[in-house]
């Protein structure tokens, strides 16, 4: 089995630092080029389904990619795959000297975050193990660190070792039943770079 993670195109909310946590936000216009631009990358490849976030901005990116993907026939909303609840954070505007590993207390904790990730990755070895199947992810930055930092073996300490995850970026895994998890490519966004 193959994971492909993508982080949703550009918002509108990105462009002015506001964050966004589980509000829904649009895309903006370079966002909806991103959008098109990871679609182009993609749509050769077998996909053999979808799981997405079910916030608007990962559904358009996803819908996007599905459109241009005559392979990819199944689109499956999953909450697991949600960004982080910030709590009052959200809807404001980062500050400059915003520091990412303090937010309010009401914040969703990592290790909660990283229960539903883990349960979501359980169910897609239930799945898929052993197969050659390809499965797309759609979700949001801080979300796809904590699945990066679950599938590299860390502890939910090193979170923020990894490094910020780009707009339409796209992170490869593959699993196999004898190695566990390997990663295969990490953060590429070179697709946004014509």
């Amino acid at each position: 089995m193959r994971i492909l993670i993508v982080r949703h195109a550009e918002t509108i909310e990105n462009t002015f630092r506001i964050c966004q946590g589980q509000m829904d936000g649009q895309l903006s216009e370079k966002g909806h080029w991103e959008a098109e631009q990871v679609a182009l990358r993609l749509k050769d490849i077998d996909i053999s389904v979808c799981y997405t976030s079910d916030l608007k901005r990962a559904s358009d990116t996803c819908a996007r990619i599905a459109v241009m993907n005559p392979h990819l026939s199944s689109v499956r909303p999953d909450v697991r795959l949600r960004e982080r609840f910030f709590g009052s954070m959200q809807g404001k505007v980062f500050p400059p000297d915003y520091d990412e590993t303090h937010y309010p207390p009401e914040t969703e904790p990592v290790t909660d975050m990283a229960q539903r990730l883990r349960d979501l990755l359980n169910d897609l070895i239930d799945l898929y193990a052993g197969t050659d199947k390809t499965i797309l992810l759609v979700s949001h930055g801080f979300t796809i660190r904590v699945l990066v930092a679950i599938l590299r073996g860390f502890a939910l300490e090193k979170v923020w070792t990894v490094p910020e995850i780009l707009n339409t970026s796209v992170t490869v895994f593959d699993h196999t039943l004898d190695k566990g998890w390997i990663e295969r490519l990490f953060n590429d966004a070179s697709h946004t770079t014509v």
